[in-house]
């Protein structure tokens, strides 16, 4: 059975949020929330998210939503404001503490490797963390810091937190972190199925016949329809793009 994580999403429509230096914490959560979404999918984690644009997101609106769907992790994604400079991350203080604190722990581990300082795993009564599952609650720097502001004022920057927050997400849950195949393959190169895909095109069907982990050599690339990039992979019947319209993105990397 799949590993399930639940992601509440900070503030949007109505309620931006902290806002400065021209920017909108709703905005950036979003930015990080999306990417992370997209990144423990490709893991094979089942994904529940507050929301997916702009849009209002009440965290009490969302609470029985993830009561009801019992995730193995649940994450706040938000953005500070104050003065201060740093990352913080919120453990609960319930009967899962513990557990609590081994998940903020290792999220922070990947955020400081991905170059934000750490102001530390902190406690706070934010209702989320209210929940009887294992949850954290995260601040991913100060929009009111230019100089913390700088390592998160693009988009790219975002992801690449949401990145951070992926791996020490998976570590907690005992998933081995898959570097994402990028594209520019050729015909030729070796490389490993990471995720056995089931998808469809046009009414038709294909289902990845080869085993996760295996070693296969790309025999060709082409285009074609709603699925304009495929990589074709010799003995194993499995094809990925960079669009969902066929298959899932990114179902084999580099050996």
């Amino acid at each position: 059975m799949s590993k399930k994580v639940s992601i509440e999403v900070g503030h949007g429509g109505k309620d931006p949020g902290a806002a400065a230096n021209g920017f909108r914490e709703s905005d950036i959560n979003l930015v990080v929330a999306l990417e992370l979404e997209r990144q423990l999918k490709r893991h094979g984690v089942d994904v529940l998210i507050s929301r997916t644009s702009d849009c209002n997101d009440l965290a009490a609106d969302f609470l029985p939503k993830v009561q009801l769907y019992k995730p193995d992790v649940h994450v706040s994604v938000h953005t500070n404001a104050g003065g201060g400079e740093g990352f913080e991350v919120y453990k609960q203080t319930n009967n899962l503490t513990t557990a609590s604190y081994k998940l903020c722990t290792a999220i922070e581990k990947y955020v400081k490797e991905a170059g934000q300082n750490s102001r530390g795993i902190k406690t706070c009564n934010f209702l989320m963390l209210s929940i009887p599952h294992v949850a954290a609650y995260l601040e991913l720097g100060f929009v009111d810091n230019k100089k913390d502001l700088a390592k998160f004022d693009t988009a790219e920057k975002q992801k690449n937190f949401a990145i951070a927050y992926a791996k020490g997400i998976l570590e907690y849950l005992g998933i081995a972190w898959v570097k994402e195949a990028a594209v520019g393959f050729k015909v030729g190169d070796k490389v490993k199925v990471t995720g056995a895909y089931a998808g469809s095109a046009n009414n038709s069907k294909a289902t990845s016949s080869a085993a996760v982990g295996s070693e296969r050599y790309i025999t060709q690339i082409y285009s074609g329809f709603d699925f304009p990039y495929r990589l074709g992979v010799v003995k194993g019947d499995v094809s990925v793009g960079n669009t969902t319209g066929f298959a899932y993105e990114s179902g084999i990397c580099k050996v």
